[in-house]
C-alpha cells in the first residue's frame, strides 16, 4: 500500500538530514483540468469546514464522503457540492 510508503524506504541511502525524524512521505497527484481542480479546492474548504468527511480523486474523478461510515460520492460539478 502506497500510503505507508516513506521516501527513506525508496531512497534509503537518500541524504535526508532533517527529513530522518519525521519519515517524509510519498504523494502522487493526478494531472486534474482547472475546473476539476476548482471543485477539489472547494470540496477540500469543506472540509476544513466539517461539512464533509473526506475528499479524493482517482482516474481523474472526483469523490466525496460526507461521514466516515458514508459510501463515497462521486461529484461532477460544482454544484453538486452544494447538494450534499
Amino acid at each position: 500500500m502506497l500510503k505507508r510508503v516513506k521516501a527513506l524506504d525508496v531512497f534509503p541511502s537518500g541524504s535526508y538530514s532533517a527529513a530522518v525524524d519525521r519519515e517524509p512521505r510519498i504523494f502522487l497527484n493526478e494531472n486534474l483540468t482547472a475546473y476539476r481542480r476548482s471543485i477539489i479546492k472547494k470540496a477540500n474548504n469543506m472540509r476544513k469546514d466539517g461539512l464533509i468527511q473526506s475528499v479524493w480523486t482517482l482516474d481523474g474523478k472526483v469523490y466525496v464522503k460526507t461521514s466516515p461510515d458514508g459510501s463515497p460520492v462521486r461529484i461532477y460539478c460544482l454544484e453538486d457540492l452544494d447538494n450534499l
